[in-house]
């Protein structure tokens, strides 16, 4: 009874809530009904969100492109929170560009086409939005999130706290908010000079790379797993044999091993065997474990 609580107090707070279920707002299309689906619109709504979850001691999960996310197909007992309104606009200072955290990257990236602003292509394509890019320090062609960023605003669910980017202890696809109750609200970005031709070519050379290397427009997670030292996991996946095998409608991508994708169809128990094929495999064969890089949602008991 305590999600139903929930979803009355949010209601008479002014906090939209939605029916949804996870496939319709993950990647992999891939996760069942959630119990609350709030869309916070300014900080206050969120940290009503956050301190309403508390008081009834019921989890929250801040769901961004969904990209990274494998949810269970059950009903999945949180209160989902989507960052809209003020968390998706973009604002331009003298030198500096400063994005809610619920922006995609894919309206970053146009909005540094736009205005002629370089370096951020290597994201191009990412299918996420700034604060789950930043959250992970997401790279991509010898490029990451850490290397724009001039400082960070987060909040603890009650107070907003600013950080600049030397104190994010960032690293590969990590940073000082893994593991911890921390949410990203907004991000402020260095600028570098170009021109709108240049940023536009250099974003179009990176999206052709990604559609000609990766299952792009297959249902996915994104990369699986993080790599291994300096060494991707898809060259150990490679050499185990697994790649282009299936668990039902899952697959792991006969394009590139380090996707798993759905083919239509496809249930959370079905990816979820590949990855621990995958880790048993790799493991078995040259004595490592893999990290896993995709968030796993299960679906808690009420």
């Amino acid at each position: 009874m305590s999600f139903l609580k929930i979803e009355k107090v949010l209601k008479a707070a002014g906090i939209k809530t939605i029916k949804a279920e996870l496939k319709d707002y993950t990647t992999v299309k891939i996760g069942g009904r959630a119990r609350v689906f709030a869309l916070a619109e300014n900080f206050e709504q969120l940290k009503t969100v956050f301190q309403t979850c508390r008081r009834y001691n019921k989890p929250y999960f801040v769901l961004g492109a969904g990209s990274n996310i494998l949810a269970h197909d059950k009903k999945l007992n949180y209160v989902f929170v989507k960052l809209a309104g003020r968390f998706e606009k973009i604002t331009q200072g003298s030198n500096r560009v400063v994005a809610g955290a619920g922006v995609p990257l894919f309206k970053l990236n146009a909005f540094f086409m736009q205005n002629g602003f370089g370096g951020m292509e290597f994201s191009f394509g990412i299918p996420g939005t700034v604060g789950g890019a930043v959250f992970m320090n997401a790279g991509a062609y010898g490029g990451q999130m850490s290397e724009w960023i001039f400082k960070v605003y987060y909040t603890d669910g009650n107070k907003v706290f600013i950080k600049r980017v030397a104190d994010l202890e960032f690293g590969y696809r990590t940073s000082c908010f893994c593991g911890k109750d921390l949410i990203i609200l907004k991000v402020v970005f260095k600028i570098q000079k170009s021109d709108t031709k240049t940023v536009t070519q250099k974003c179009k050379e990176y999206l052709q790379k990604r559609i000609a290397s990766q299952p792009y427009t297959m249902p996915s997670a994104g990369s699986v797993f993080k790599k291994f030292g300096d060494t991707p996991a898809p060259v150990f996946i490679e050499e185990t044999g697994l790649k282009g095998k299936s668990a039902g409608a899952a697959q792991i991508s006969p394009k590139h091993c380090g996707f798993i994708v759905n083919n239509g169809g496809a249930k959370f128990r079905q990816v979820f065997k590949l990855i621990t094929k995958i880790r048993k495999t790799v493991s078995k064969k040259f004595g490592i474990i893999l990290t896993r890089e995709v968030i796993i949602i299960p679906p808690k008991e009420e």
